[in-house]
């Protein structure tokens, strides 16, 4: 059987206010899309992943990595107790 999860069902959509962009020195000189890096918001440390780095600067997401995604589970009976 298929089961398919919406985003608003899953782990929400993605929200363009938790995308930001900051000055390259703030994050690690050998940091690449795709590593996760924390930032100290008010609220306390939040989880960011990089996005894109351009010359100048990077971009930070704090949405979910799976955030506006459909999910899609494949399940098999294997047993019935």
């Amino acid at each position: 059987r298929t089961i398919e999860v919406l985003p608003e069902e899953g782990y929400g959509n993605s929200h363009e206010n938790l995308i930001i962009d900051v000055e390259k020195g703030r994050v690690p000189a050998d940091a690449v899309v795709g590593n996760v890096v924390q930032g100290e918001t008010p609220n306390g440390p939040v989880n960011f992943t990089i996005s894109h780095i351009g010359e100048d600067t990077v971009t930070l997401d704090a949405n979910h990595p799976l955030a506006g995604k459909k999910l899609i589970f494949e399940l098999e009976v294997v047993n019935v107790l």
